[in-house]
């Protein structure tokens, strides 16, 4: 198992990444809805080998942006 811990401190390190430099439309989104959504949304969460834009675990969604 030493490989998928150091797969998934590759993808920890590059979802920081992905957070500090977010899309147009991503901060579009994140600022006008949804970090003022009354359920807690999250930014670049890791899944297995994935990364999703976002994600709200309460209503169990996963907000993925491709493109404008």
């Amino acid at each position: 198992m030493p490989n998928s811990k150091i797969h998934n401190d590759r993808l920890l390190a590059r979802s920081r990444a992905l957070r500090s430099g977010m899309t147009e439309h991503e901060r579009k989104l994140w600022y006008c809805y949804l970090n003022k959504c009354r359920f807690k949304f999250k930014r670049q969460v890791t899944f297995g080998n994935y990364i999703a834009d976002f994600y709200c675990q309460k209503a169990r969604l996963v907000i993925e942006l491709d493109g404008d």
